[in-house]
């Protein structure tokens, strides 16, 4: 077997263990988060919209600080403001030029009290 090879090899089984591990990079999980409304778009039944977000991001994200990070935003006591400020800031860590569900709590901020 070719030195080639022998690597070829070894990334494919490291990446299948990444995979089977869960090993998320922290960008990865931030990147998937931010491209949640384009996943997943919202639909008029925002209980459905909330619920199949939050199957997703279950399913989608591993990474351990950007679930707890989720867990926070999911949170109904943090006004759409907040939820927008936590997820911009998680964009701009990961060096990300743009992020849809930023930009979609910055749109919900109009319907605060």
């Amino acid at each position: 077997m070719s030195m080639v090879h022998k690597f070829s090899s070894c990334l494919a089984i490291g990446a299948l263990l990444v995979v089977a591990l869960g090993c998320q990079s922290r960008n990865e999980a931030i990147r998937l988060l931010c491209d949640l409304p384009n996943e997943k778009p919202v639909s008029t039944n925002t209980a459905q919209t909330a619920q199949t977000w939050e199957e997703y991001l279950d399913r989608a994200i591993s990474n351990r600080e950007i679930r707890l990070k989720v867990r926070e935003i999911a949170d109904v006591t943090v006004p759409p403001s907040g939820k927008g400020r936590i997820v911009r800031d998680l964009a701009t860590s990961a060096n990300l030029p743009t992020c849809a569900l930023a930009d979609f709590y910055g749109q919900m901020q109009q319907f605060e009290p």
